[in-house]
């Protein structure tokens, strides 16, 4: 938890809960630059410009470092070609070397071939999103989704029937999704009395908001809050979120506590809220499938060993 992206293949990256690596959302607060960042493409959320912009090192960024670094020599990380020359991804492999591909049969070939020659044990770690992109586009039991659900499903079984006997096929995923209906989309503008209580903008994702707010309005932001979201999302402070476990096991590290905002709200169900800029208004109604939050649909995911 948050059950979002960046903060769970940060995890299986580093093999370290978010109490630890710091990474807290989508949207994630880095206090050493004071900026919002959209932490897996290395950019500033209000702009979009590179973190480089700030002097921001993805070491500093992302403070534990990969455990793919620790693998054998014959190791391969294949990511798809829009996303294999981030800061991201290659923070993510590690020093491991990675490979682009545009299709999955071209992947499944190259996976393939790696398998075949004659060298020492190999790993091969293989990235894809589309089924998390047609699941937030369409919704998670929409046919389109359900079709690239069922296409993978062949490609998989595909690959297996040609993997070398002595091979271990493993899947898993970062985070399941749940569809929010229209009226379940809370939009709050620039201008809502909330958001005037606030030292600065909120973080977070779609069902996760951190907020820093004006010590002397805490308890008028919370009764707020409560009346108007009270029956769709629960608002914890800081020290309670330290000391419930709920970014894992262990007292976050300071880098996570700076991170996480005074107050949170985390959605219990399907509820969506957007604290949006003026020029982001229009952007508010571009998705069904949503996550992050702390229903088992979201946090419960597959891991298949074959």
């Amino acid at each position: 938890f948050p059950s979002t992206t960046p903060v769970v293949l940060t995890s299986l990256a580093m093999g370290h809960w978010p109490s630890k690596h710091g990474v807290t959302g989508w949207y994630t607060y880095l206090p050493d630059y004071n900026v919002i960042s959209t932490i897996i493409k290395f950019v500033k959320k209000s702009d979009g410009l590179s973190l480089d912009t700030l002097g921001a090192v993805p070491d500093k960024v992302f403070p534990v470092p990969s455990l793919f670094s620790r693998f054998a020599t014959n190791a391969l990380s294949l990511i798809p070609s829009h996303l294999a020359n981030t800061t991201y991804s290659k923070y993510f492999s590690g020093s491991v070397p990675i490979l682009s591909y545009e299709t999955l049969d071209e992947a499944f070939e190259i996976i393939i071939t790696q398998l075949n020659q004659p060298k020492n044990p190999t790993f091969t770690y293989l990235y894809t999103p589309k089924i998390d992109s047609a699941a937030h586009s369409f919704g998670t039991s929409e046919p389109r989704t359900l079709d690239a659900i069922c296409t993978f499903e062949r490609k998989i079984e595909s690959l297996a029937s040609h993997l070398p006997s002595n091979t271990k096929l493993v899947l898993t995923a970062d985070h399941g999704l749940l569809d929010a209906e229209p009226g379940a989309i809370h939009n709050i503008d620039p201008n809502d009395e909330l958001v005037n209580l606030l030292e600065g903008p909120v973080w977070g994702d779609s069902r996760i908001c951190y907020f820093n707010v004006r010590e002397q309005n805490r308890l008028h932001f919370q009764e707020i809050f409560k009346a108007r979201f009270g029956d769709l999302f629960i608002l914890i402070t800081r020290e309670e979120a330290k000391y419930s476990g709920i970014f894992g096991k262990g007292k976050p590290s300071p880098i996570s506590s700076n991170r996480i905002g005074n107050l949170m709200a985390i959605s219990m169900g399907t509820s969506v809220i957007n604290f949006t800029s003026h020029h982001q208004l229009e952007h508010t109604h571009t998705k069904v499938g949503y996550h992050s939050g702390l229903t088992p649909d979201e946090m419960l995911i597959p891991l298949i060993v074959i």
